[in-house]
């Protein structure tokens, strides 16, 4: 092969491999809709393009990102698709939408004005993202509670996600109106405990060993007349919770 035709293959890959990454993206759209990564057992897209694709973080990071911003609307799309739009700065309009709750079009606007502008120009223009830090302080009792709430999920949590597990719990618990009854679909207390008790509180999906943000599921769901019963009732995290139910209602 001499250097000309070298070149020239070298530009048909380049070619094939940016029309390769568009169709990734929309593949990736299709997966994430159907929760299709619950199969392998993966409780996330972006465990599932690490662990079974093989991205490295940062890869999958982009790529994730850069599907979302694409399916809000089909002219982002576009840009993507020809190129106009690359995935570094898709990723990071992405991230500047979401943390800002940006309409369409302040969205439309912002990849407007980063136009032209590099990567690292980008990263610089559009604004840090930021939390709200709120300092708890914890009297000796609470903070011992807290250690054994630690202990009990038998793994190792920073206080802010042990907070997180037990603020969305109460959520959950919240929006319960009744108890006891079988056919109601609030879960007492002591069921619910018995279930995560049984699952040594991770998800009992098959392949799956998530112990975050977990649910209980009914296995003959509650609209087709399951019943709260600790032999119809399992743990699944949030993603197979939902990928079961797409499997069960579609």
């Amino acid at each position: 092969m001499n250097n000309l035709n070298l070149l020239e293959n070298t530009r048909k890959l380049v070619k094939l491999e940016k029309k390769t990454t568009y169709q990734i993206l929309k593949h990736l759209e299709e997966v994430e809709k159907r929760k299709a990564f619950c199969e392998l057992g993966y409780s996330s897209l972006f465990k599932y393009c690490v662990k079974e694709l093989k991205y490295s973080e940062r890869e999958a990071y982009t790529r994730i990102n850069s599907m979302r911003l694409m399916r809000t609307d089909k002219r982002i799309e576009t840009k993507i698709k020809n190129e106009e739009l690359n995935l570094t700065k898709a990723a990071l309009l992405e991230r500047e939408r979401k943390q800002h709750n940006l309409s369409q079009q302040e969205t439309l606007d912002l990849m407007e004005k980063i136009k032209g502008l590099s990567s690292r120009e980008t990263q610089k223009e559009l604004k840090p993202i930021t939390e709200k830090i709120i300092t708890l302080r914890l009297n000796v009792s609470t903070s011992r509670k807290l250690e054994k709430v630690k202990k009990m999920l038998g793994r190792e949590y920073k206080d802010e996600e042990i907070i997180e597990i037990l603020l969305d719990q109460k959520l959950r618990e919240h929006q319960k109106v009744r108890e006891g009854a079988k056919h109601s679909r609030y879960i007492s207390k002591h069921l619910r405990s018995a279930v995560f008790k049984r699952a040594n509180h991770t998800c009992e999906h098959p392949k799956c060993s998530e112990m975050r943000n977990l649910h209980i599921d009914h296995i003959i769901p509650y609209a087709k007349g399951g019943l709260n019963e600790l032999s119809n009732l399992r743990v699944l995290c949030s993603a197979h919770n939902q990928f079961e139910r797409i499997k069960c209602f579609s």
